[in-house]
């Protein structure tokens, strides 16, 4: 059929990261957001395996939940997740990290 699109998912080896709360890929780099600092994965095609290459850390960072590059910057924008939190502080906060590890 024309125009029909396959999309397959395949299981990757990223190394020891911290489970994430979310993915951002900047070729031939995946970073993995996750509570505490964003793991560095330097992952290549097939992109069936990657390797640790850095952490990023803050001490703005804490529950991080996702994040995303701030355009023309290497600078990260990360959210700071309040779940589960039984008085959280609002507004959630937005942090501005730069990409060094």
């Amino acid at each position: 059929m024309k125009g029909l699109a396959c999309y397959c998912m395949y299981r990757a080896d990223i190394g020891q990261v911290t489970l994430p709360d979310g993915l951002l890929y900047n070729p031939p780099y995946l970073y993995s957001v996750n509570t505490a600092a964003v793991d560095v994965v330097k992952i290549t095609e097939p992109f069936l395996k990657g390797e640790v290459v850095g952490k990023i850390k803050s001490s703005l960072m804490f529950k991080s939940s996702s994040a995303d590059f701030l355009p023309g910057k290497k600078e990260l924008l990360v959210v700071n997740f309040q779940g589960g939190s039984k008085k959280p502080k609002l507004p959630f906060t937005v942090v501005r990290i730069p990409v060094k590890w």
